[in-house]
């Protein structure tokens, strides 16, 4: 059957999810799929056969565009494989024929296959298929939040687990993950895609690395979280172009992992631009580089306008560095440019928030030891929040101030700190765990010792030269 927009279907194998509108049809040369939206779930993907055409049986209350009324008959369908419905609505009673296009939602009780009408016969051996699925599906250990990491081989922390949910319960997510070196920001972006390909959301995935790195990402990838991502690089494009000159290489595997030395060249950015994907990761994303001129024009790299491509048709976007606060104000703004334009549209804009940012922190540092403060730091506390929210519709004052903060009112603490937290814009794509925090003191000490080298005329002379050569090349690559 040929699904079309809007058509409401259910899902072959997954009763749980209840009834869908099919809201995106992604055409593609290696096959199409579908995006369906569900009552109270995200988006999912799922291909034609995985799709029956849901018929809504009589008797049944829908809310449409015409208001809330009721199936009467079985429907009937048209030329184009629409069904119609006879429907019959109670203010003003009315009674119409309707596409099922109309239909916004089904009212509770249409929520299982059972309570539906596929006309479909299932033969045996699939029955016996879904009942060792099910019976799968009951034995292993899962959590209903997290799959991917009751089914992967790691062990997350809980400051990994929390940087997770904060990602997935903010789809479609677009976020910079810069926790410090050694606290496992691929794990994160890992068990993010596999979680993803779990729901069903994510169809195309495209990691972009420096080439150093594709190995040990390929590594953690198969190990940890058992997906297979097809590694691009030179010959093998060149051998998909051979087989099929017409086609574009990039849009021949679902699952692609290259270098950003390789996708950074112009002939291949192009083509990359042309494929939708549906989540995009970057690692050292520092690497995607604008530069600021004192006149106020800036100059982009070409590893930045490979980013521009991919995050501009991308759904999930997550940039992982460790140094986003070592970075250059602009280089860090355009970071940002990256996964939420509006943000900030202007750089003073940013400039602008940047200065309030220490402040921000400075709030929401002292809500924990309010108490324990000065008389003139309390004052000086109380008076901040004040003008913070002296332009707010709700209603502040000193007394409520106090309250929240000494924790008399929870829910008045509880909003206080939101409000913060809503001004600290960063917090809404930025998430940054340090090892002193995450592991609470229990890392060892570390001796840091320098010890001075003198290096020999000879080792002098190498040095330079290495050092000239990179400096060479890497002003050439930009």
């Amino acid at each position: 059957m040929n699904f079309k927009q809007s058509m409401k279907v259910f899902i072959r194998n997954n009763q749980k999810l209840g009834l869908g509108e099919i809201f995106r049809i992604v055409k593609e040369e290696v096959g199409s799929y579908y995006k369906v939206v569900f009552q109270g779930s995200p988006v999912k993907v799922f291909y034609n056969h995985e799709l029956i055409h849901a018929e809504i049986p009589a008797g049944m209350l829908v809310k449409t565009t015409y208001g809330i009324g009721r199936i009467l008959d079985s429907p009937k369908s048209d030329a184009d494989g629409y069904f119609h419905y006879e429907i019959e609505f109670m203010n003003p009673r009315v009674k119409k024929n309707l596409k099922e296009t109309v239909i916004k939602k089904i009212m509770p009780g249409v929520r299982q296959v059972k309570d539906l009408n596929p006309g479909l016969i299932i033969p045996s051996q699939i029955h016996g298929l879904f009942i060792t699925g099910y019976f799968l599906d009951y034995i292993l250990p899962t959590d209903s939040r997290f799959q991917a990491i009751c089914h992967g081989r790691i062990e997350a922390f809980p400051y990994q687990i929390s940087v997770i949910n904060q990602v997935l319960g903010n789809y479609p997510s677009r976020f910079l993950l810069c926790d410090e070196v050694g606290l496992g920001k691929t794990i994160e972006a890992c068990a993010v895609l596999k979680e993803l390909s779990l729901r069903k959301i994510v169809n195309r995935a495209i990691i972009i690395v420096p080439a150093s790195l594709v190995l040990q990402w390929k590594f953690e990838l198969e190990s940890k979280f058992n997906l297979d991502f097809t590694v691009f690089d030179g010959s093998l494009i060149r051998k998909l172009k051979r087989d099929n000159a017409n086609l574009n290489p990039w849009k021949t595997k679902r699952m692609i992992l290259t270098s950003l030395q390789l996708a950074r060249r112009d002939e291949h950015r192009k083509l990359i631009k042309e494929v939708n994907f549906d989540i995009a990761i970057f690692d050292e994303a520092h690497h995607l580089r604008r530069y600021h001129n004192s006149s106020g024009s800036h100059r982009k790299t070409k590893n930045y306008e490979l980013g521009e491509a991919v995050a501009s048709k991308a759904g999930v976007v997550l940039l992982l560095t460790a140094t986003p606060m070592q970075l250059n104000p602009f280089e860090l703004f355009s970071l940002i440019k990256l996964l939420d334009p509006a943000m900030f549209p202007k750089y003073s804009d940013f400039m602008e928030f940047k200065e309030k940012i220490s402040h921000y922190n400075f709030l929401l540092r002292n809500f924990e030891k309010f108490p324990k403060l000065n008389v003139f730091e309390k004052e000086f506390m109380i008076n901040s929040i004040i003008e913070l929210f002296d332009q707010e519709s709700w209603e502040i004052n000193e007394n409520n101030i106090k309250n929240g903060l000494y924790r008399r009112e929870g829910w008045l603490r509880q909003k206080l700190v939101g409000k913060i937290t809503e001004k600290h814009l960063l917090s809404n794509i930025l998430i940054r765990n340090k090892k002193k925090h995450a592991f609470h003191g229990k890392l060892p000490k570390r001796k840091i010792k320098i010890v001075l080298i003198e290096p020999n005329p000879e080792e002098i002379e190498v040095y330079n030269a290495l050092r000239q050569y990179i400096t060479h090349v890497y002003q050439r690559s930009m």
